[in-house]
């Protein structure tokens, strides 16, 4: 759609692709074809978050550890002239860790890929490039593992000699890993990376609280942030007992709304743990785009549930045409 004047719109300028169901290399791929007008492209894949784990469970009077929270995406960033891509680009992947029981680890966000074929055999020759996902945390309180950072010999930029990557600009940021969770003790929170060296749009989830062998306990995570910028985007955590809340989704604020938001998400927040007779635990909150989430309060008693893993947010790319 354009305007009366011939210039594009926010709309074709810039275009969110976020995935289908499957796995990369087995769910249909998503074709993007690139605007005639359009002389170069920027191109931002954020890999999906792992989902936080189950809380565990112990008798009355036993320590019981918060649930970890999940790892979110890598970043993938490209600045490259259109002419040296093919009119039809693909996506695919970026699935997020499905949400699990109590008792239950968490599972690893998928890897996304921009490809300029849509070969499903995912092979480096025909990978723009891809953003690996974030790991699923642990049930005793490890936390899930940052989503990887692609190598140069992934990708067909990273190719010795290639004439491509002479001529664009690429970057890889890891994601950030997940909050750990401890015996007798609030989970481990996230706070919102604002390092020059690391500056990251996503978190990881946060961890639950843990029971104490005194059966005191304990809040979830929480996300913090730091500055005037990143402190309006903290999260409070999730009291003892209560469900942690689900992550913050940037894309909404793209388009269309008269309040615009920092490119970030959040991941979810942990649980709080209980203690007693025939109680459940927090669970922990979904993660926003390729953010981890929040790891399930843990429980001791009699007949107690721990609290349920969170969703690792979706991958998706972001394509800025100029």
């Amino acid at each position: 759609m354009y305007f009366i004047n011939g210039t594009p719109s926010i709309a074709d300028k810039i275009r969110i692709i976020k995935p289908a169901s499957g796995t990369a290399g087995t769910q249909s791929m998503i074709p993007v074809t690139i605007p005639q007008w359009a002389s170069a492209v920027m191109i931002m894949a954020i890999g999906a978050g792992g989902s936080g784990a189950g809380g565990g469970t112990a008798a009355l009077g036993a320590a019981v550890a918060g649930a970890g929270g999940g790892g979110s995406g890598a970043v993938a960033k490209l600045f490259i002239p259109t002419i040296l891509l093919p009119g039809v680009i693909y996506v695919t992947g970026g699935i997020g860790g499905a949400a699990v029981a109590a008792n239950t680890a968490g599972n690893a966000g998928t890897s996304l890929y921009v490809l300029a074929y849509p070969d499903t055999s995912l092979t480096a020759n025909t990978v723009i490039i891809r953003a690996d996902g974030g790991g699923g945390g642990a049930v005793a309180g490890t936390a899930g593992t940052a989503g990887g950072v692609a190598t140069a010999a992934q990708t067909i930029y990273g190719q010795s000699a290639n004439f491509v990557l002479a001529n664009s600009a690429a970057g890889y940021i890891a994601g950030q890993a997940g909050g750990a969770g401890a015996s007798g003790a609030v989970g481990g929170s996230i706070a919102i990376a604002t390092a020059a060296t690391s500056p990251l749009f996503t978190t990881a989830g946060t961890a639950g609280g843990g029971v104490s062998a005194a059966n005191a306990t304990f809040a979830g995570g929480a996300i913090t942030g730091s500055g005037l910028l990143w402190s309006q985007y903290a999260v409070a955590a999730a009291p003892a007992g209560a469900n942690g809340s689900g992550g913050m989704d940037f894309t909404g604020s793209l388009f269309g709304s008269s309040t615009k938001t920092a490119l970030i998400g959040t991941g979810g927040l942990g649980g709080g743990s209980v203690s007693g007779t025939s109680v459940t635990a927090g669970s922990g909150g979904n993660g926003g785009p390729g953010c981890g989430g929040g790891g399930g309060g843990g429980a001791n008693g009699t007949t107690v549930t721990g609290g349920a893993g969170g969703r690792g947010g979706d991958g998706l790319v972001i394509f800025v045409f100029i």
